[in-house]
């Protein structure tokens, strides 16, 4: 059996990911899963994902919202 690293793991896409996970699942003798997510949830994703690329603020650390909220 080949085991792959985790390294190699995180270099395929991530549909090759999907893949593997599909494979796995199928291993186990259930039915093979939907993994796809529909084109309304994948374009939601796409929007909210591209507004968190704009972000511009400075991430800070809990004490610092702590501190902040005190």
């Amino acid at each position: 059996m080949a085991v792959m690293s985790k390294a190699e793991i995180n270099a395929l896409s991530p549909e090759e990911r999907m893949g593997l996970i599909d494979a796995l699942w199928e291993s186990f003798g259930y039915p093979e899963a939907d993994t796809s997510a529909e084109a309304a949830h994948r374009e939601i994703m796409t929007h909210r994902l591209a507004e968190y690329d704009l972000q511009t603020e400075e991430l800070r650390t809990l004490d610092q919202i702590v501190e902040q909220l005190r």
